[in-house]
């Protein structure tokens, strides 16, 4: 017999906690429903735009450093690292802050919120961080690429 509580502890610590609905959506049977969650990924929620790639914010970051390379081989004295670094910082930050507000949108929205915890157990578990400014852009693009993104 499956209690009340068993399904606020599978909602809560197996999810994001319950939306409005979604006890009676468990039912009597909360390892069921965690179970099912893994065999139906949800695509990104539509109420976020699609964040730019983790590729494209890495072809980004290869120009950046493509260009820097070439005018210290030119010996171009008018080379202001900090301020390219600001502006590349900057940029990757935008990205990485788009990336965390659709992995919050998915989160809220998402009918499979065990798979969303998975991913972001493994995501934060054995994938990137974001130390390093330069990134920033590239590590939303893991949390989200399970949920369809890439």
């Amino acid at each position: 017999m499956t209690s009340k509580n068993d399904k606020v502890i599978a909602s809560n610590r197996l999810g994001f906690g319950a939306k409005p609905g979604d006890l009676v959506r468990i039912g009597n049977e909360p390892k069921q429903w965690l179970i099912s969650q893994l065999k139906r990924p949800q695509a990104l929620s539509r109420k976020a735009d699609k964040p730019e790639s983790s590729k494209s914010a890495f072809k980004s970051y290869l120009e950046f450093r493509n260009k820097k390379r070439d005018q210290k081989r030119s010996r171009n004295k008018k080379v202001n690292d900090v301020a390219d670094v600001m502006n590349l910082s900057q940029a990757m930050r935008s990205i990485y802050l788009n990336h965390v507000m659709v992995r919050s949108i998915q989160a809220t929205e998402s009918g499979t919120p065990f798979f969303g915890r998975l991913v972001y157990f493994w995501s934060n578990h054995f994938a990137v961080s974001a130390d390093k400014p330069q990134l920033y852009g590239m590590v939303g693009g893991w949390n989200l690429r399970p949920f369809g993104q890439m």
